[in-house]
């Protein structure tokens, strides 16, 4: 019997808690790659009254919102229903024209790459190998690849010419090039010496380690 008690009051808790969480803070989305998607990497935050969209450090946009339960209401004319799918992850499905999107944005909240101890510098030059589900996946920081060369990852399909990390807000990303444009960018959870962390890869559950080949 206390045991069932026990549960019972452990599923409020965890109920509460994932319905407690602030939405205010920075946010990127998580979309499937795809080579001929045009816009940039979608980074936002939410502060009180206000949503910014950045191009990393380069503000796009700032509009006006309110947030109620469950919804946040931009310009006073478009609904965007949320709820929080877990620690630190969003659901946003917009309406339009009175129906509710039935394919919804994902976002992830950002939060501060932590940095291994005696790590420095620049890491441009520097070589990364990780093993994925289906592949194996090699490249150098910074250095750009020919068309007839580029990296790829096939699971999900991703192409790109150069790999390179970008910060944000405090984040870093390693963020994956098309001419010269960031198509994809994948937070950094962990810098170390000898490696890696990130996360945000569709298709790959959790974090991920790249290692760095000395």
């Amino acid at each position: 019997m206390k045991s069932k008690i026990w549960i019972f009051l452990t599923s409020i808790f965890i109920f509460i808690s994932l319905n407690a969480q602030d939405i205010n803070g920075k946010w990127i989305e998580f979309e499937i790659p795809n080579s001929l998607r045009s816009k940039h990497v979608n980074i936002i935050e939410i502060k009180n009254d206000s949503l910014f969209s950045y191009n990393f450090n380069q503000l796009e946009e700032k509009t006006k919102i309110k947030i109620s339960e469950n919804t946040i209401t931009l310009l006073d004319t478009i609904n965007v229903d949320y709820r929080f799918l877990g620690h630190n992850i969003l659901e946003l499905r917009p309406y339009y024209q009175n129906k509710i999107d039935d394919d919804p944005a994902i976002f992830h909240r950002l939060l501060p790459t932590k940095l291994g101890s005696n790590v420095n510098g620049d890491f441009e030059g520097f070589s990364y190998t990780v093993q994925l589900e289906k592949e194996n996946l090699s490249f150098t920081l910074g250095e750009k690849r020919s068309i007839k060369d580029p990296i790829l990852i096939y699971y999900p399909p991703l192409v790109s010419d150069m790999v390179s990390i970008n910060s944000f807000a405090g984040t870093s990303f390693l963020c994956f090039y098309q001419q010269g444009i960031i198509r994809y960018a994948f937070p950094i959870i962990e810098l170390k010496n000898s490696s890696m962390i990130i996360y945000g890869i569709p298709y790959h559950k959790g974090e991920i380690i790249l290692s760095k080949v000395e």
